[in-house]
């Protein structure tokens, strides 16, 4: 879709969430959030920021967060530090449920070719999601993997992920793309909690 101003942004979130009122105004540069507990309403969209130059980059879903120590983090925002790293090809971060924190931080990473997954990277990866967003933001656990679970479409499966970090029974795994990606990651992440 090709968006070409604040306008029809706000005008595009509003009728994707139902409200009525379109008098809302977005200051250039300013990043489009539309949260639930700003809004009072359920919205599943995604969210936007508009450079400086005056392109809109689509960041992604909005309601995608996690309550870490009271803290509401974005998935989105974990992935994103940790892609900037270079030695990370891919990301996906899950909360999952923490006894003191309401919700620790996961991530399941995949690496460039020719970098391996070492308890030394582990901890720089730790100390540079700190670094650009914050030590709330640091993951608790991180998982290296050779792939993601994800739908055939090419979709991650978070939900699969946050089975595998609370040690439930996977769900239905029928639109895989290749179900042994999920079996892998299993064994793994319960071979490192040990």
């Amino acid at each position: 879709m090709l968006i070409s101003s604040s306008n029809e942004v706000i005008e595009t979130i509003l009728t994707h969430c139902d409200i009525t009122a379109r008098d809302l105004l977005l200051p250039y540069g300013a990043v489009v959030i539309v949260l639930s507990t700003v809004l009072r309403i359920k919205c599943k969209l995604d969210g936007a920021k508009i450079d400086k130059d005056g392109y809109f980059w689509l960041l992604g879903r909005v309601d995608d967060v996690m309550n870490v120590s009271g803290h509401r983090v974005s998935t989105m925002e974990v992935e994103s530090a940790l892609v900037d790293h270079k030695s990370v090809a891919e990301a996906a971060v899950i909360g999952k449920n923490h006894d003191i924190k309401g919700q620790a931080i996961a991530a399941f990473v995949t690496v460039k070719g020719g970098i391996d997954g070492t308890a030394a990277l582990m901890d720089e990866l730790k100390s540079h999601v700190a670094k650009k967003i914050g030590a709330l933001a640091r993951p608790d656990d991180i998982i290296f993997s050779a792939e993601l679970p994800k739908t055939r479409s090419g979709k991650i499966m978070r939900r699969l992920l946050r089975d595998i970090a609370e040690g439930r029974a996977l769900g239905d795994t029928t639109t895989l793309a290749d179900p042994a990606v999920v079996a892998s990651l299993k064994t793994k992440y319960e071979d490192q909690e040990g």
